[in-house]
């Protein structure tokens, strides 16, 4: 297909995106985790999608604290691949923290909401967690379900599709 790898990287760049956006909503300061980067989210961002494009990536900041990262002419997946975990590497631990209730539960919502789109389109993802099992994780900055995962073998029209009518924060 070519472009899993791509997919996973866009992913992986909204993962990052949504949890740093969910963990500097507004509402209570969320608390550090000891495993946790204490970078600021712009800095992380900003010094990732420097090494990205250093290393030949096209690169998208589409606000502060979210990137899309592409192949640059030539640059096969794989390469990519290789790319981003040296850059991510090289930047260090993502600024992922811990966060409150209320977030973690509007995310969980959101997330439901993206994966009815996905499924009203006729494609079947991954199932969730239950609820309070992704509360718990995502409070914890844990790796979480995603309404994605599981979707990285359509066929690229039908992965096109899937971003146009779900994107990752449905209104």
């Amino acid at each position: 297909m070519g472009h899993n790898g791509l997919r996973q990287i866009w992913v992986g760049s909204i993962l990052l995106a949504l949890l740093v956006t969910a963990c500097t909503s507004p509402g209570p300061s969320p608390t550090a985790s000891p495993s946790a980067s204490n970078v600021d989210p712009e800095v992380y961002t900003a010094k990732l999608a420097q090494c990205l494009q250093t290393g030949g990536a096209v690169v998208k900041i589409d606000n502060p604290v979210q990137l899309q990262a592409d192949r640059g002419p030539g640059m096969s997946d794989e390469a990519m691949r290789t790319l981003m975990a040296a850059c991510e590497q090289q930047v260090g631990p993502k600024p992922v923290r811990k966060t409150d209730r209320a977030t973690a539960e509007r995310v969980y919502d959101a997330y439901l909401k993206v994966r009815d789109c996905i499924h009203g389109l006729g494609f079947e993802d991954d199932d969730p967690p239950s609820r309070d099992t992704f509360i718990e994780q995502f409070m914890a900055g844990a790796s979480t379900w995603y309404p994605y995962l599981g979707l990285d073998q359509l066929p690229d029209a039908d992965w096109q599709r899937v971003q146009t009518a779900c994107p990752a924060w449905l209104k």
